[in-house]
């Protein structure tokens, strides 16, 4: 039995644990990765490890030694609540608006560290894209009632649920008009604002240059770290209740099931810039197949795709997420920008 220092948080769903464990092997770490994401220990969607040393770049090592890109959201958090000296009982409410943290980490999966942002927000300047974003996902809520008759006829002659029906977002992927920095907080969340930075990467644009078109509507991304199979659910519906069991089938389909780590990601256009993503993701070195709630190099992969196509509603995009919650993306001459709020559950130690 070990003892590990960990933190638990939320990048906008995607639960993670990060455990301070330098000098841990992968394959140690990816034994202790499976207990603690089990429900009856801390429960999370995936685990990492990272260093966090004075005067070192801080790092990251997944279990599959893929890149994520929320768990690597997650180191950001922790490097500036290091800068800020931890976290005080009432949250991060003292830290004055406007105050950000620029400077560069490293994860694996990756050749070359990722420049981070994290940065605390005045919530009301974003209120008018808040309203933007809830008005284009109130019209695709809309649209989804209009198809209820032909889902229900898809239902009895196919077994397929309704186009556009996610795995947990009926009554869950709500946008409320509350923005928090960079995203939005979704009506009726526990997770308390609080608790909350926004953290960001900027991504270089040529990682957008290898995504193969392997079929109409599917895509293969191939970024650093990770592979993602993009499917427009509009010509690839995933029955609610059955992603999981779909994605195994579309990994199989391309043999994709021996990569280190592959997503298979429904994505939805709600109109404008804004769409929303179902995302599962397979890592080999846990034998885990997980319906996320938030998957940040999904959407990463969703926006460079959306941009190497041309699509003139990708500069500036934002990307709901099952949690409710969204990430946003900015275009930038040389790259984007992808972020949103991070939120920190719990800390201590843990036993593995």
């Amino acid at each position: 039995m070990a003892k590990f220092d960990f933190y638990k948080l939320s990048p906008g769903g995607n639960t993670t644990i990060l455990l301070e464990a330098a000098g841990l092997g992968v394959q140690e770490g990816a034994a202790a990765a499976v207990s603690l994401m089990d429900e009856a220990h801390l429960q999370a969607e995936q685990v990492g490890l990272v260093e966090l040393l004075p005067e070192a770049m801080p790092g990251l090592q997944m279990m599959g030694g893929e890149f994520c890109l929320n768990a690597t959201r997650c180191l950001a958090f922790l490097a500036a609540l290091r800068k800020l000296g931890g976290l005080p009982a009432e949250g991060f409410t003292g830290v004055e608006a406007g105050w950000a943290y620029e400077f560069f980490l490293q994860s694996s999966g990756l050749p070359q560290p990722l420049l981070a942002r994290v940065e605390k927000v005045a919530r009301a300047e974003n209120l008018e894209r808040a309203e933007k974003v809830a008005r284009a996902e109130k019209v695709a809520r809309v649209a989804r009632a209009e198809n209820l008759a032909r889902a229900e006829t898809l239902e009895k002659s196919a077994g397929q649920g309704m186009p556009g029906a996610g795995p947990s977002l009926a009554g869950k992927a709500q946008l409320g008009r509350l923005p928090h920095g960079n995203s939005f907080w979704p009506e009726g969340s526990r997770l308390s604002p609080h608790n909350a930075l926004d953290c960001s990467l900027f991504m270089p644009m040529e990682w957008g240059t290898d995504i193969t078109e392997l079929a109409p509507g599917v895509n293969l991304a191939r970024l650093p770290g990770i592979r993602h199979l993009l499917l427009d659910a509009a010509l690839h519906p995933c029955p609610a209740g059955q992603e999981r069991e779909q994605a195994l089938r579309w990994l199989e389909r391309f043999d994709l099931q021996t990569e280190d780590a592959c997503g298979v990601i429904w994505h939805y256009h709600l109109g404008g810039a804004s769409w929303r993503i179902v995302p599962v993701v397979h890592v080999r070195a846990t034998a885990s197949l997980v319906l996320e709630s938030s998957c940040g190099s999904g959407s990463l992969a969703l926006a460079l795709f959306l941009h190497g196509s041309g699509n003139s509603a990708c500069g500036n995009m934002e990307i709901l997420q099952p949690s409710g919650f969204t990430l946003s993306a900015a275009q930038k001459a040389d790259g984007l920008w992808l972020g949103g709020p991070v939120v920190l559950l719990a800390s201590g130690a843990c036993w593995v």
